[in-house]
């Protein structure tokens, strides 16, 4: 799963790359064009060409996605049926307590939670809630986190394609960075919250925002010649703060 999240990162950031070196490319030749260097038919001919090669790009990384994706989901399946807890006498004798004594809310998450890999448990966790009239959601199963998380990742290449079918790739520039920003926050959150880990966040954004500043020697922010602060530099301060955080907490080793 972090792998396939990992390809689909690295597909966003490659997107945006080549449809800012597209834009630049589509501007040298409206240029070129304009000044009479090319005539309008060669221009029409090299911009197709450009738009050829970048449709190609992304046709061979959706595919690949692709692939990865319904392997993910096949493994994933077989190992949650493989995991699939049993009902045993314990159980049944636990539930019918439950079912007879005072219980709240939060105990009964606590319950459904400890059983998610077993859906009969989950029903009766259901059935006593109904019965008591305590209001109750059943917390995601494994098999409808992995699809959440599946569908969020196909929404997002789906996302990427159509930008890029859509023609205005200054548009796109735009909306991919906007999609990229929040892309490996939202992947680290879902996968740590469907296997109890995730260095997704912890290996990509913060530490190789913050390894940049380290390796600068330079603990500034630069600035341009109207003294306003770089923006990417920045964000990558606050991303190192934010790092030096975790580990003074503990939180990462």
């Amino acid at each position: 799963m972090e792998k396939l999240m990992k390809r689909v990162v690295k597909y966003v950031e490659e997107s945006m790359k080549n449809v800012e070196m597209y834009n630049n490319a589509f501007s040298d030749i409206n240029m070129k064009e304009q000044s009479q260097d090319i005539t309008t038919k060669r221009a029409d001919e090299i911009k197709a060409e450009l738009k050829a090669k970048i449709t190609e790009k992304r046709d061979s990384a959706t595919d690949s996605i692709e692939k990865m994706l319904n392997q993910v989901r096949e493994s994933e399946l077989k190992r949650i049926e493989g995991n699939r807890q049993t009902v045993t006498q314990e159980v049944m004798n636990e539930l019918s307590l439950l079912s007879q004594i005072d219980v709240d809310h939060d105990e009964l998450l606590e319950y459904a939670e400890k059983h998610l890999n077993s859906p009969l448990v989950l029903r009766r966790i259901a059935d006593i809630a109904k019965q008591k009239e305590i209001p109750f959601a059943l917390p995601d199963s494994e098999e409808v986190k992995l699809e959440k998380i599946l569908n969020r990742i196909n929404g997002d290449v789906n996302y990427v394609t159509e930008l890029i079918n859509g023609g205005d790739l200054k548009l796109a520039k735009v909306k991919l960075a906007f999609l990229n920003d929040g892309t490996v926050e939202t992947y680290d959150s879902m996968l740590t919250d469907y296997s109890g880990s995730s260095n997704l966040l912890k290996e990509h954004t913060v530490v190789q925002e913050a390894k940049k500043l380290t390796e600068s020697n330079n603990d500034k922010v630069p600035v341009n010649e109207n003294n306003i602060p770089n923006a990417d530099a920045v964000v990558a301060k606050m991303r190192l703060a934010f790092a030096e955080s975790k580990l003074e907490n503990g939180e990462w080793d």
